[in-house]
């Protein structure tokens, strides 16, 4: 006996899914935003030094760039330069909100495996890992 094969599922309409992620990412930002005290931030920032504030924007922008890069260069067959810089910032995103220390590469990786059936390969997970040991032997040093 043949059965009709199922009709593949193409997830939420896009209104649906772009109103949920603009929903879950407003709660996200008030949950953040409410255990700030936004004057006292704001007073803090009018007192630093100028310098000292590009400085940092500079470095907390180029910092996750590089990472993206060096994963790109472990994950070079398997993911493009852009899915590279994307999913960093996502799993940067994800784990300054988990809980863990691995919580955005599972993210992201799990993310990308859903979205993309090239990935689910072991060259993959195993990029991500030795990401993260190159990432803690060049903090060693």
């Amino acid at each position: 006996m043949n059965l009709p094969k199922p009709e593949p599922r193409h997830g939420l309409p896009q209104p649906l899914s772009i109103l949920l992620k603009v929903g879950a990412s407003g709660i996200l930002l008030y949950f953040v935003v409410s255990k700030i005290n936004v004057s006292e931030a704001a007073q803090r920032i009018a007192q630093a030094q100028h310098s000292s504030l590009l400085v940092a924007l500079f470095v907390g922008l180029a910092i996750p760039e590089v990472l993206a890069l060096r994963w790109w260069t472990l994950a070079r067959p398997v993911i493009s330069l852009g899915d590279a810089f994307a999913f960093t910032w996502i799993g940067l995103f994800y784990g300054l909100i988990l809980p863990g220390g691995v919580s955005g590469d599972i993210a992201k990786g799990s993310i990308m495996a859903l979205r993309d059936a090239r990935v689910r390969q072991a060259s993959f997970p195993a990029s991500i890992l030795t990401d993260r040991i190159v990432g803690f032997t060049l903090m060693l040093f």
